[in-house]
């Protein structure tokens, strides 16, 4: 088992360019990776073969089905169209296979990659971790002459080994039922309060909703500079606005760097970003510190920001989460404020480049190569510069705004409030062509005033008094 590709399928991106590079280039089928020339969408026997192969990948530890490419001599064949349309629509592959899997498996990815004008299709099927997929019913196909087979039969149970598709057997099983198991058995670990040392003189409280007990006791919870922190505080009353809600997560987060705000909610504030008004430089920081992790676009919250905080962002961004996070968009938009700035960031944080080791070098011929995606590429050239017959700059970019603005209305259309993986993809790299800036971003805030390294912050009591606080590091 290659580590390299577990570390792939267990990534926030397993469909990254990184990823799909890696796994295109591997030549080698084994336990988690499966080449096929091509596909007939049209056939019941095509899709009842691949059928077992999402099986046992998602009964073992994931994997990757790769179309396009021979699968004993690796060769780089491509797919026509109609085929490279068929297998990027994951809807019609879940009705398809989900008609003979039992749970059905809803997590599917699939992303398109180019190589030499030669179209692939990359699937991603992750493991179930506490799952046991099943044949639900038989599967049977029918020759062009009339005659039947049957390819799997109701009740049966695959799994992945070595380079090919088995029908478990008492082994297996084991191994099956050891695995989820231990994830029931960290599951369980994980929901118990952790032990604490309480000093002398002081008490532990556990606050909870229920205020009709006799022994109930009343607290305030305040901001001051002497308040003690703390953890897992949540909202107590509902904002009523964006921008409260995006100041109430930032406070938790500074408390506690692991309350990020979710993925839900930040392609919410994305796709409803033109209503949300008079947020300053504080805030749209923090918006795009989460959206880096979330990976979620975030160059339009950036737009006139300066250059200082947002290297202090990227900075604390990278102080605040372990060497194991998805901390790879740091790096990503760490090129955008300069050279210097950029290989300060690569000898800083070593540890956290050791995932990324295609971060580590300045991209070429500028930063906005690691958001180009091959998505971005094809709809430029296809659906913009072909269809429109031009490639001027203002068409280009109108177009994408277009595009972006139907995309978010998709959005926050559908019930799950993210897009797909193929929108998502072309979503941030247009978020980059339009708004990011290749360093020029503003040397210092709008809002520092003349007198150096002294900061103005209006007082809330007086519009027109202040606090000025010197900042001198």
């Amino acid at each position: 088992m290659n580590e390299k590709i577990i570390q792939f399928l267990n990534s926030n991106d397993p469909l990254s360019d990184e990823a799909l590079k890696y796994v295109i280039n591997y030549k080698e089928e084994d336990q988690n990776i499966d080449y096929k020339l091509n596909f007939d969408y049209s056939s019941e026997r095509d899709w009842l073969e691949i059928t077992k192969d999402f099986l046992a990948f998602s009964n073992s530890s994931g994997g990757y089905l790769i179309f396009g490419i021979k699968d004993k001599s690796y060769e780089i064949i491509g797919l026509d169209d109609d085929t490279f349309k068929a297998l990027t629509d994951t809807n019609l592959i879940r009705q398809k296979l989900n008609r003979y899997i039992d749970p059905s498996i809803d997590s599917i990815r699939s992303k398109q990659y180019i190589v030499e004008e030669n179209n692939l299709v990359v699937i991603f099927i992750p493991e179930s971790k506490t799952i046991i997929h099943v044949i639900s019913k038989d599967g049977t196909f029918k020759y062009p002459s009339g005659d039947q087979k049957t390819l799997f039969f109701k009740g049966s149970v695959y799994v992945r080994k070595s380079a090919g598709n088995k029908i478990a057997g008492s082994r297996e099983f084991d191994e099956l039922f050891n695995k989820y198991l231990e994830v029931f058995k960290q599951s369980i670990l994980s929901k118990i309060t952790k032990v604490v040392e309480s000093p002398k003189n002081t008490e532990v409280f556990i606050v909870a909703q229920d205020k009709t007990g006799d022994d109930t006791k009343k607290f305030t919870i305040e901001d001051g500079p002497d308040a003690i922190p703390v953890k897992g505080l949540s909202f107590t009353t509902a904002p009523r606005t964006y921008v409260q809600e995006i100041a109430g997560w930032k406070s938790m987060n500074e408390r506690d760097p692991l309350a990020i705000l979710p993925e839900e909610k930040l392609w919410k504030f994305y796709t409803e970003r033109e209503k949300i008004q008079k947020i300053n430089e504080t805030l749209k920081l923090a918006i795009v510190k989460f959206s880096i992790i979330r990976q979620v676009p975030y160059f339009y919250w950036l737009r006139d920001t300066s250059n200082s905080n947002i290297k202090d962002m990227i900075i604390q961004g990278l102080h605040e989460l372990k060497p194991g996070s998805n901390t790879s968009g740091f790096f990503k938009l760490a090129p955008f404020l300069g050279k210097t700035f950029f290989e300060k960031i690569i000898k800083t944080f070593p540890k956290h480049v050791e995932r990324f080791p295609s971060l580590k070098f300045f991209p070429e011929p500028n930063p906005k190569s690691n958001f180009n995606s091959s998505n971005l590429e094809l709809f430029i050239k296809f659906s913009i510069i072909k269809t429109y017959e031009t490639r001027n700059k203002e068409i280009i970019n109108s177009k994408l705004l277009e595009k972006l603005n139907s995309i978010c209305l998709d959005i926050s259309k559908t019930n799950l409030g993210t897009p797909s993986a193929y929108d998502s993809s072309l979503i941030i790299g247009i978020d980059c062509e339009l708004y990011s800036q290749n360093d020029k971003y503003p040397p210092r805030s709008t809002r520092m005033s003349k007198q150096k390294n002294i900061l103005v912050i209006p007082s809330p009591k007086s519009k027109e008094a202040g606090q000025v606080f010197n900042i001198d590091k």
